[in-house]
């Protein structure tokens, strides 16, 4: 409800109801690619595979951008139940890492995104994409124009932590037009 994803002490709990679990699941298994911060690897341990009571019709590539290499080499994201692109910067070398990887010039503190749409749409066929997050990496691809669709699953509840991204305030600056609510 006030627009933040973490509590003060640093827990994240779950905003959304069973629905919106179910809804996102099954979107997972119709998409090529879905993509994440490394904060989000890191706070959350994501798997990013379709799961529940789903026939998914592909397993889709999972992004990570993690421009300084500081996700955990043993993170859920990182396992073999499904394909995993790491995105870092271009003066790192991720060879330790178990999956495949690019590197990418870092300007002004972030990735051309763009130029990694261009590359993963061309090297691993991806069509569509999902960009679950975190904050960050939603509020970058919305300022690079580059999000054409936008889902907000938001809680009924008020996690009382001022001091990240205020989603609500993200919202706001989305025209009313390209706006649709549900109510779940």
């Amino acid at each position: 409800k006030d627009g933040s994803t973490i509590t003060p002490d640093g827990h994240e709990p779950w905003i959304s109801c069973k629905e919106s679990l179910i809804k996102v699941h099954n979107v997972r298994g119709c998409i090529d690619a879905i993509l994440v911060g490394a904060q989000t690897v890191i706070k959350d341990n994501p798997r990013l595979t379709p799961r529940g009571n789903i026939k998914p019709k592909r397993i889709p590539l999972r992004v990570v951008l993690d421009p300084n290499l500081i996700t955990p080499i043993n993170s859920n994201i990182y396992q073999k139940d499904a394909k995993t692109l790491l995105v870092h910067s271009n003066k790192l070398n991720a060879n330790h890492f178990s999956c495949e990887s690019i590197g990418l010039k870092i300007q002004n503190d972030t990735f051309d995104l763009k130029e990694l749409l261009t590359i993963i749409s061309h090297s691993y066929e991806v069509t569509n994409i999902i960009v679950e997050g975190g904050a960050a990496t939603i509020q970058e691809f919305i300022s690079q124009n580059l999000a054409c669709e936008l889902w907000f699953f938001k809680s009924k509840n008020n996690t009382n932590c001022s001091e990240y991204t205020d989603m609500n305030k993200m919202i706001k600056k989305i025209p009313k037009t390209c706006i649709l609510e549900q109510s779940s």
